[in-house]
């Protein structure tokens, strides 16, 4: 499932391709309810932060496992015309302050 969702992210980069601030993709394997989608979108925002990147025409795209782990790519975004996505940084993580943060109420 992963790989497909992938794939499809990638293909719609390579369509809409054209001068963006930055695009964010998220993705679970167990499904995105409300909560999942406001603590991974919040996990973003923490991730964005932390690697201080100019993120223009850069896609975050994040993937949450079903035993809690996600995992996050940041690449930039292809050029029209071309295949492929060059790799800039991967990375994975516990996902569960996020979701205490959503139990708590403090996000």
């Amino acid at each position: 499932m992963a790989a497909a969702v992938r794939a499809t992210s990638a293909a719609f980069i390579r369509r809409r391709r054209s001068t963006a601030a930055l695009f964010v993709c998220l993705s679970a394997e167990t499904g995105l309810d409300l909560d999942t989608q406001r603590a991974l979108f919040a996990a973003a925002l923490d991730i964005i932060e932390r690697q201080a990147l100019d993120l223009v025409n850069r896609a975050l795209e994040l993937f949450l496992l079903a035993d809690g782990t996600l995992e996050y790519s940041i690449y930039e975004l292809p050029a029209p015309g071309t295949a492929g996505i060059a790799g800039v940084y991967r990375a994975r993580t516990s996902f569960q302050l996020y979701l205490d943060q959503i139990a708590n109420g403090s996000l």
